[in-house]
């Protein structure tokens, strides 16, 4: 079950922590609704399996959804659940990819029978995650239950609920569709001793009411619209009256019956506006009766929600700090591929350079509509990003507007300019990834302020940021586990990803009249990667004499080298290092990956960084990379025989021979490699590293050469005499023999 859980979004059940905010039906409020579902799950003779619950955003649908879900929990009548969510931190809360996985686990705790069913499916099958959305409901979904209903004789049982809440939040249109499509054939299917029926819940968007509306979904189908908050609002008012701090300002028989009724007809179905009012008038700061006459008062062509929101945002006095916070909180909402990190405050209080607790107080008024969850922050429904982004909708509230995004843009390029040591040490790759990703998430919203771009970049000297970063990656402290799990790695990651943005972003648009990215600092980066590779052993060959200690002690203490190295590894400045119309005789080409190779690898044998495991893992990376890119060299390979005391090695000869051909020598091979650093060279482990690790990428390069130059296995080559003395393989003298044998049987035959 492990390939499992791997694939499972916990965020997702109905009963996750991260739903903070996330609204549980008033106990009092949709009591018919709740009751229709209920009857329709009951009812066995109904053969309409399936039911779309419908409403606009903020209706209540996750609402009446989650507590389905705990009332069938609690009968035992809940199969699983999936939550859909553009705004949870997990990106994957809103990637079909991981719904059947999601709801197969939920499914096996709920159902535990179902679980040597379902373990059987995924032996058989381990890429069964990587398959058709259909093919995955068939195999992990239908078919494990129809196996299961087998060993139920009594037909009787009532039917389970699958539950898939707020389908609209599913980033991909088309897997809208296809879950649609997919899921209500799965439960037409289930008419066996173990029957299921299907809620789905979403917004009425155009591609999901086509999808309802397929001829061979509809006969399937109830469809069920929200409406009505009439008792929602008379409980809140009640609720006000009775604990609100200014209670005693309230007249009795307040409010009246007039007013709940405008509300409920401001409230066009959507029931976010009525727990917003609530929500609005309850603050303890604020007079009830004085915001209630004012949200009565309301009257603007805008939807009502629309006009709420306004005079929430406008009473409170917005402030250019409390939009900043706001827009760094949509990036995720407006770029679903800029992954956000899970402590967002930190992120924020260092991008903005806050101190303790101001982001909390800048948003301390708005917790009508915006949750602080420490360390996140959570917009309490899906309708407020949606007008915050719209510019007609949101006006003067507006946070993604060319100022505030060129604001936060030169806020980026500050930070990755000044990235200090401590600042980094502590954070993790989402944390970093999205400093460095800020650029170019700002820059590509802004619409007409192309010359402000310009200017922000004029001012950012990115040969002395990147040599900043250099020394302050050198200098962070000791390390555990693989590179790219810690600091180094995914500085240089987001580093890379930031410098290809700046190349490709220079190149698309040198041809206009304002470019985004002025040619000094595409200069800066040719002129810093420059520098680097005329220093050895990037200049020139190797030779016996470079490879001294005090060479090697020179190189390690050179931070700008090793970074550069780093960033030559990240798959998206690869081809930069090889460009000879820019780097000129200096560029990487196979020669030179091969030498440097074997200098990282002398490096690693000669007991210097047995004391430091950050230089080590570094280098090792550095060696792995440099190997994948080598060319086959027989000076090469001699000299990591002799660097690496590999001809020391019990049957290395006999391994390597037979693992080009033999996945199964080459695996004995890796093996027998890492017993001889650890136990001969003395050098860690290396295990654990995958397909990057040193261990694989060395074996894979002499196995390379190897089938390069077949002459490493002539008959004077060790393997050959060992395989000769086992009986194992062709002698030269026994092949001869066979030779003229045969020559000699073909000529008498045709004799004959």
């Amino acid at each position: 079950m492990d390939l499992l859980k791997s694939k499972v979004v916990p965020g997702a059940f109905h009963t996750a922590d991260e739903d903070y905010g996330a609204p549980k039906c008033h106990p009092n409020t949709r009591v018919a609704i709740l009751e229709e579902i209920m009857a329709w799950l009951d009812d066995t003779n109904d053969s309409r399996r399936a039911m779309w619950m419908r409403g606009a955003a903020g209706a209540g649908k996750s609402a009446i959804a989650r507590t389905i879900a705990q009332i069938c929990e609690e009968k035992d009548r809940l199969s699983s659940s999936f939550f859909f969510s553009r705004t949870a931190s997990d990106t994957r809360q809103s990637d079909e990819k991981h719904l059947v996985a999601t709801l197969t686990y939920h499914m096996v705790e709920n159902i535990p029978e179902i679980g040597q069913h379902i373990t059987t499916v995924m032996l058989s099958n381990p890429f069964i995650f990587d398959s058709a959305l259909d093919r995955q409901i068939d195999k992990l979904i239908v078919a494990p239950l129809s196996r299961l209903s087998d060993d139920i004789s009594s037909s009787s049982i009532l039917p389970k609920i699958i539950i898939i809440d707020g389908l609209d939040e599913c980033h991909r249109k088309d897997a809208q569709g296809a879950i649609v499509k997919g899921f209500v054939a799965a439960v037409a299917r289930m008419q066996h001793n173990f029957p299921h029926k299907l809620l789905i819940t979403s917004r009425p968007e155009e591609n999901i009411l086509a999808a309802f509306d397929d001829r061979e979904v509809a006969p399937l189908l109830r469809t069920l619209p929200l409406d009505g908050f009439w008792k929602f609002l008379v409980d809140g008012f009640a609720d006000i009256r009775q604990n609100h701090d200014l209670k005693r300002d309230i007249p009795g028989g307040w409010p009246a019956a007039d007013d709940i009724d405008k509300l409920i007809e401001k409230s066009s179905g959507q029931f976010i506006y009525a727990a917003t009012v609530i929500k609005f008038i309850n603050l303890p700061w604020r007079r009830p009766v004085e915001s209630l006459r004012m949200i009565i008062a309301l009257n603007r062509p805008h939807a009502e929600l629309d006009a709420l929101y306004s005079h929430i945002l406008a009473s409170l006095e917005v402030s250019d700090l409390v939009l900043q916070i706001l827009r760094i909180v949509l990036m995720k909402s407006v770029q679903p591929t800029v992954d956000l990190p899970q402590s967002v405050i930190p992120f924020i209080q260092n991008l903005l350079g806050l101190g303790m607790g101001r982001v909390e107080f800048a948003l301390k008024d708005l917790s009508s509509i915006v949750a602080i969850e420490e360390p996140d922050i959570k917009f309490l429904d899906a309708s407020l990003p949606d007008f915050l982004m719209d510019k007609t909708r949101a006006g003067k509230f507006y946070p993604n507007s060319d100022k505030i995004c060129v604001d936060l843009l030169r806020r980026c390029l500050l930070w990755i300019s000044e990235a200090t040591a401590d600042g980094i040490s502590n954070l993790d790759r989402r944390t970093l990834l999205a400093y460095f990703a800020g650029p170019q998430h700002f820059v590509d919203n802004v619409q007409g302020a192309h010359s402000e771009i310009y200017d922000t970049f004029s001012g950012f000297d990115l040969k002395a940021t990147l040599n900043n970063i250099s020394r302050t990656v050198a200098s962070l402290p000791k390390v555990t586990g693989p590179m790219h799990s810690v600091p180094y790695g995914s500085t240089a990651e987001g580093m890379a990803n930031f410098l290809a943005w700046i190349l490709q972003e220079h190149k698309t648009l040198s041809a206009s009249q304002t470019p985004h990215i002025p040619l000094k600092v595409v200069s800066q980066l040719q002129e810093w990667i420059l520098d680097q590779l005329q220093k050895p052993p990037l200049a020139g060959r190797i030779s016996s004499s470079s490879l001294d200690n005090n060479n090697l002690e020179k190189f390690v203490g050179d931070p700008e080298l090793s970074f550069c190295w780093s960033l030559m590894s990240e798959r998206v400045l690869s081809a930069l290092f090889r460009d000879i119309e820019l780097l000129g005789a200096y560029a990487m080409n196979e020669d030179k990956y091969s030498y440097v190779a074997l200098y990282c690898c002398h490096y690693l044998v000669s007991g210097r960084p047995k004391k430091e495991r950050r230089p080590f893992r570094v280098m090792t990376s550095h060696a792995s990379f440099f190997l994948q890119n080598a060319a086959p060299r027989i000076d090469l390979y001699h000299s990591l025989h002799k660097i690496l005391k590999l001809d020391s090695m019990q049957e290395y000869e006999r391994y390597l021979y037979r693992a080009s051909s033999s996945d199964e020598y080459r695996t004995r091979l890796v093996s027998h490699l890492e017993d001889h650093f650890d136990q001969k060279l003395r050098i860690p482990s290396l295990s654990g590293w995958g397909s990057d690790g040193l261990t694989d990428s060395l074996v894979d390069y002499l196995i390379k050469t190897c089938k390069t130059f077949p002459s490493l296995h002539g008959p004077a080559s060790v393997h050959f005499q060992h395989e000769r003395q086992q009986g194992e393989g062709p002698t030269p003298n026994s092949t001869l023999r066979s030779r003229v044998k045969s020559t000699i049987s073909k000529r008498l035959k045709w004799r004959s």
